[in-house]
């Protein structure tokens, strides 16, 4: 419930956030659309790390109920907050910061991994 709330919010943020016009000076429209991107970033940042599947984050009940649905959850919700984070295609692509981070998330991936895998159980063996 946690995490398709977080995603339907950040989707209905976005959306709405489109349909404001850019280009206005109206600060009723300008705060509207710095309140909807805010909402929309931190959804998607919230989301993603939900997904994490350690501690009692949601991610970890997923995870023990379907691995191949986490990891569907986990690519759809990395590849959303990849689209939103990269901005209009107009604008000049980030390639470099889009390289650094997608290698910052696969170390974090492949930690929880072998944490998951490997350390968590040991752990509970000696308990």
């Amino acid at each position: 419930m946690q995490l398709s709330s977080l995603a339907v919010v950040s989707f209905a943020a976005w959306v709405v956030h489109g349909l404001l016009p850019a280009a206005s000076t109206d600060f009723a429209v300008e705060i509207s659309r710095e309140t909807l991107a805010t909402v929309c970033l931190t959804g998607l940042g919230s989301l993603i790390l939900l997904l994490v599947p350690i501690g009692r984050l949601p991610g970890r009940a997923l995870y023990s109920w379907s691995r191949p649905t986490l990891v569907g959850l986990v690519v759809v919700g990395v590849a959303c907050a990849a689209v939103v984070y990269a901005g209009n295609p107009d604008e000049a692509f980030p390639v470099l910061p889009l390289i650094v981070a997608a290698i910052a998330f696969a170390v974090i991936a492949l930690s929880t991994w072998v944490w998951v895998r490997y350390v968590e159980p040991a752990a509970d063996d000696l308990i």
